[in-house]
């Protein structure tokens, strides 16, 4: 059966990594790719969908929403994996069996940031101090933040099954805070709404979903690749 990867390639910098690297991508995927310039990428991915990514700038939350979407679309689960990442992607990952997946799947966590109470008073030079404080207030209001996980947004896999209704419901409904957050706080980012990992795991546990590491998941082609 055939099995889908969805990618995103915003600006030229990424554009031309794909153009380099979506040779990586293994044959049995079809490849879905959401662009600001569909042109290019039409001439040069003969067999992808491209698609037009219609925001004038990136927006993190997209990376689970469109797919989520592409996963209501064809009714089946969907790899996602960062343009940026192709080079780094774990051999485990191509060898999954994509159709079979009924749990999000995720590659590990920010560092040594596993849960949401690890960003209380985190200092990084990636943001400014006190940037999470307005989110783990909201947060920790409703759930205990020791039991929010923060997920490595790089690749991950979206399962198709009713609670995910669920989860992108709560995953949306937190997108302005987190973009709010972004606009009204200095951090290095180029694009709007970072820390969507820590949406991921906030979302999963309100719409009580399960989560497996992908190294540990039984989910492995019977043909090696």
């Amino acid at each position: 059966m055939e099995e889908h990867i969805l990618l995103i390639a915003f600006g030229k910098k990424y554009i031309d990594i794909l153009i380099e690297n979506h040779n990586l991508i293994p044959n049995n995927y079809k490849l879905v790719v959401y662009t600001n310039d569909v042109d290019t990428l039409k001439n040069t991915l003969n067999n992808a969908d491209v698609r037009e990514y219609k925001r004038n700038l990136f927006r993190y939350f997209d990376k689970v929403s469109l797919t989520y979407k592409l996963s209501v679309e064809k009714k089946k689960p969907i790899l996602y994996i960062d343009v940026g990442r192709l080079k780094e992607v774990p051999n485990k990952v191509w060898k999954m069996n994509l159709n079979n997946i009924k749990d999000i799947h995720y590659l590990g966590h920010w560092g040594n940031i596993e849960s949401a109470n690890d960003l209380v008073n985190h200092e990084s030079e990636y943001f400014e101090n006190g940037y999470w404080d307005n989110i783990l207030s909201f947060f920790s209001s409703e759930v205990d933040l020791k039991l929010i996980p923060i997920i490595l947004e790089r690749i991950f896999i979206l399962p198709y099954n009713n609670k995910m209704k669920n989860f992108i419901k709560h995953f949306e409904l937190i997108r302005p805070l987190f973009e709010h957050t972004s606009l009204t706080k200095h951090n290095v980012y180029d694009g709007i709404g970072n820390g969507e990992g820590l949406a991921i795991g906030y979302s999963i546990l309100k719409s009580n979903n399960s989560l497996v590491h992908i190294a540990e998941s039984e989910n492995i082609k019977k043909d090696l690749i």
